[in-house]
């Protein structure tokens, strides 16, 4: 994929993209502006001819809320004999040219197409979900490149959104035909304990599970403005019926344990651990508590 991006008129941004098969097509990303504004803009652009392909068609997406644009692709070096994996922190016409563009062999990763994207995504300093966006995005272009032969394949801009996420412990069971996903009941939250303050200080908003959590976790969570919601064990079927949709992210080859995103309606909650350090594990036992007597 070849692709230059024209420059920003205010919020007004566009950008070319062309396949290898030939295939043109021109993104155009508007904001704020009036459909006479968005229509003349599209004329100007329809018909350009950029390193030599045509402008033929036109996509007109409306500005979503972001946090980066950035720059991947793939090339084939015919005198290293070896495909180059090339990332930025910025997009734009060029940007291969720029001093701050990563180039890394492909046989510089000691693994798959998933370790590729991990670590490009590490390299290039993001974390959260926009780790996860760009991680899988790098995958998904290695694996595009080997499928059409392609001698350059590129996304340029690559938009990462900006939104906190909510894990969900569980290990859900084989779904049956026709189902989106088996009994997918809580799982103990304790057991990833030790993991979770990094997780939080990386952007994590929300966790799912049962159980209380240790006071590592619990600080973690009120200093970071986040929340721990707690469901009840045996109610695995029930919980499946409020799964909407369920999409595999990476790990595919740990089954039950892999990372999935999850769509859910409906799915009944109660907070445990608040933004301002409450339990409700601990405020139900001192409910409770009688203290001894003399």
């Amino acid at each position: 994929m070849i692709v230059a991006r024209l420059p920003c008129n205010d919020r007004l941004c566009a950008s070319t993209e062309d396949t290898l098969l030939g295939l043109l097509a021109l993104a155009l990303v508007v904001s704020g502006r009036a459909p006479s504004v968005e229509a003349a803009m599209a004329s100007d652009l329809l018909g350009l001819v950029i390193k030599g392909f045509p402008v033929h068609v036109l996509l007109v997406e409306e500005n979503i809320p972001h946090i980066a644009e950035v720059f991947v692709g793939m090339t084939y070096d015919s005198a290293a004999r070896t495909a180059v994996l090339l990332a930025s922190r910025s997009g734009g016409t060029d940007v291969e040219a720029g001093d701050r563009l990563l180039r890394r062999p492909v046989s510089a990763f000691t693994a798959g197409a998933d370790d590729a994207g991990r670590e490009v995504a590490a390299v290039l300093g993001f974390d959260g979900q926009a780790f996860l966006n760009l991680s899988a995005a790098v995958a998904r272009l290695r694996q595009s490149f080997a499928q059409w032969d392609a001698l350059l394949l590129e996304i340029n801009p690559l938009v990462l959104e900006a939104s906190g996420q909510v894990i969900y412990y569980v290990g859900p069971a084989p779904a049956r035909p026709g189902e989106v996903i088996g009994p997918a009941g809580p799982t103990t939250a304790g057991r990833v304990d030790l993991y979770t303050p990094q997780l939080l200080a990386l952007g994590l908003k929300g966790m799912i599970g049962k159980g209380k959590r240790s006071v590592e976790v619990r600080r973690a969570i009120a200093e970071h403005g986040a929340v721990y919601f707690a469901m009840v064990g045996g109610a695995a079927a029930l919980v499946a019926e409020h799964i909407k949709q369920m999409d595999l992210i990476a790990y595919a080859d740990l089954g039950t344990e892999a990372i999935y995103q999850l769509v859910v309606e409906d799915l009944r909650m109660v907070v445990a651990n608040d933004v301002v350090g409450g339990d409700l594990f601990e405020a139900g036992r001192a409910r409770y508590r009688q203290e001894p007597t003399t």
